[in-house]
Order: C-alpha cells, then sequence, then structure tokens
C-alpha cells in the first residue's frame, strides 16, 4: 500500500473514530449547556513536565491559566466549531477543514456532531501547541496541533504564530471575536516576550522590561487600579473602568445591540494623556485639573 494511501485509510478513521465517540458522548444524561463545572479529570493526559524545585511545575501553572477551562457553548447550544480552538484534540472536521491528501480516497463524511459535552472536552493541553512523544513528554518548540488522531502538525516559527492561529486567524470571521494584532511600541515583540507561556498572564511591572515603573509618574497608589493599556493604548479605543474585574481598562466599540466589552489593546505607545480620562464633566467626576511634572 502506498503512502498516500495509508494517509487516507488513517485520516478516514480519525474522522469516522471521533465521530462515534462524539455521538456516544451525546447520549450522556446530563443536559447540554446546563454543567458549567470544570470535569474533575481531564479526558486526555497532560504531558509529563519536571518540577522547579524553586516554583509550580509547568502544569500546575497552566492548571492555574485560561487554557485549562475552555469550555463554551453558543446561545443555540452548539460548540464543535468552538473547538477547533477551545479544545482541538476533540475538534471534528467537516468535508472542507481535513486534509486534501484525503480527497484522494473521494469519501464522504457525515457532518460533525454540533455540541461537544463538557465531559469530553480536553481544553487547550500540552498536545494542542507542542509535540508531545511516546513517553508523555513535551517537545520544547512550538507546533500546532491539527489533527490528533492522524498526528497532524504544523510547524511554526515563533510563540506569536503558533497564538495567531486563534488570537489572530482573520479566516475564523467570528463577530465576536475580536483579533489581537500587535503593533505600535511592542510591534516587534513575540507573545512570550510578554505573556507567560502557561499562565498566560503578563505583568509590565515584572517582566524585566520596566523595573522602575513605579518610580515614573502616575504609577502610583491613584492608578493601582488603572491596567498599561489604559493609559497607553495607540488605538484610541474607549477608556472606563470595569465594575467586574474592578480595573480601568480598554473597550471594544459598542456592538449593534449597545454593549461594550472590555478589550486589552495591544497598540501600545509610550506616551500617556491624561486628558484621556480626567476631561471636562467626565462621567466618573474625576478631576480635569492635572499637573503632569
Amino acid at each position: 500500500m502506498t503512502d498516500m494511501k495509508i494517509r487516507c485509510v488513517l485520516c478516514l478513521t480519525f474522522v469516522l473514530l471521533l465521530a462515534t465517540l462524539l455521538v456516544a458522548c451525546q447520549s450522556d444524561t446530563s443536559t447540554p449547556g446546563v454543567t458549567t463545572t470544570k470535569p474533575d479529570q481531564q479526558s486526555s493526559p497532560v504531558a509529563d513536565v519536571v518540577p522547579d524545585p524553586e516554583g509550580p511545575t509547568i502544569e500546575q501553572s497552566w492548571q492555574s491559566g485560561p487554557h485549562a477551562d475552555t469550555f463554551v457553548e453558543t446561545a443555540a447550544g452548539k460548540n464543535n466549531l468552538c473547538a477547533r480552538c477551545h479544545a482541538p484534540a476533540v475538534f471534528v472536521p467537516t468535508m472542507e477543514d481535513i486534509p486534501e491528501s484525503c480527497f484522494t480516497c473521494k469519501f464522504e463524511i457525515a457532518p460533525p456532531p454540533p455540541f461537544i459535552p463538557q465531559e469530553g472536552w480536553t481544553n487547550i493541553e500540552c498536545n494542542v501547541c507542542h509535540l508531545v512523544n511516546k513517553d508523555g513528554e513535551a517537545e520544547p518548540d512550538f507546533a500546532w496541533l491539527l489533527f490528533l488522531m492522524i498526528n497532524e502538525y504544523e510547524e511554526v516559527d515563533s510563540s506569536t504564530e503558533l497564538c495567531g492561529k486563534c488570537h489572530a486567524d482573520a479566516d475564523l470571521n467570528l463577530s465576536d471575536h475580536e483579533l489581537i494584532v500587535v503593533s505600535g511600541s511592542h510591534a516587534d515583540f513575540t507573545c512570550t516576550d510578554c505573556h507567560d507561556a502557561h499562565v498566560l498572564a503578563t505583568s509590565c511591572g515584572t517582566a524585566g522590561c520596566h523595573d522602575e515603573i513605579q518610580e515614573i509618574p502616575g504609577h502610583d497608589e491613584d492608578h493601582e487600579a488603572v491596567t498599561c493599556g489604559a493609559c497607553h493604548d495607540a488605538g484610541d479605543m474607549e477608556v472606563g473602568p470595569d465594575t467586574d474585574l474592578g480595573s480601568w481598562l480598554t473597550f471594544l466599540p459598542a456592538n449593534a445591540e449597545g454593549v461594550s466589552v472590555p478589550f486589552t489593546s495591544h497598540n501600545t505607545q509610550l506616551e500617556a494623556s491624561c486628558e484621556r480620562c480626567h476631561y471636562p464633566d467626565n462621567p466618573w467626576d474625576l478631576s480635569e485639573d492635572v499637573s503632569a511634572p
């Protein structure tokens, strides 16, 4: 059997097995959309990691970050399309999504199940961003998971290219998902220059870039709840307080329903204009009398 035929057989087997598994999961007695808590156990193992004696292990860091709990569901009770980024290991492709080499066999597959129960959801684990060897160890280099069952990965050159598969892919064309475009003062930075690769959090004051930030005017107790982007955004985004998060940040333009949601600006500049918040008759009763040293 030629390599091309073997690849096609593996591809077809992957699609059929995964579709069968998810259909079986849908017969579970749980009601779609009702369960909101994270399962006690992940449905697929996280790769082995070497503990750092001076800090948390990679797995512990991952568990504390948003990639460890990515279950979502649309208002219509669907989430298979969401799984392409939120849980790639269990994403079921359509005929348009499968590798071109599979078309050699000229087969047809049924449409994927629209809903993946949380019990079968795998979040974003090690094998989504790294090749994991047979011993369960993640390779240090980045790689983007395409289809797990046939071990199909795409090579990427940087953390920015990897993160961009979900956070900057214009082809996703989702109205309620804003693309992240890094520009301005940080245009040459990669994602992991600022963000911890597993916790995903970032701090301008503790990342090693702005160690003396507290000595700069405006970085004082009065502005402790103001995020860096709220002052240093270069994209003219709306700025204001978010009562749920308890901080001042940047907001996307209001949608058709008039709702404006928080969104961290990745278009930054060194200069900051106090008048952005401290203007006459501002809705927060902030003083407009601000003098910069």
